[in-house]
């Protein structure tokens, strides 16, 4: 099996939590962010 950084396609993280969001974005096979707004 390949490992994340072998793999031909670009990953990006979505969410509606700051924190977890920037959290992903650390990690260096995250490409970009997609910010859903929070309703509730």
């Amino acid at each position: 099996m390949k490992r994340i950084n072998e793999l031909q396609v670009k990953l990006f993280a979505d969410g509606a939590d700051k924190a977890g969001m920037l959290e992903m974005y650390a990690q260096p096979y995250i490409k970009g962010l997609s910010l859903l707004r929070r309703i509730c």
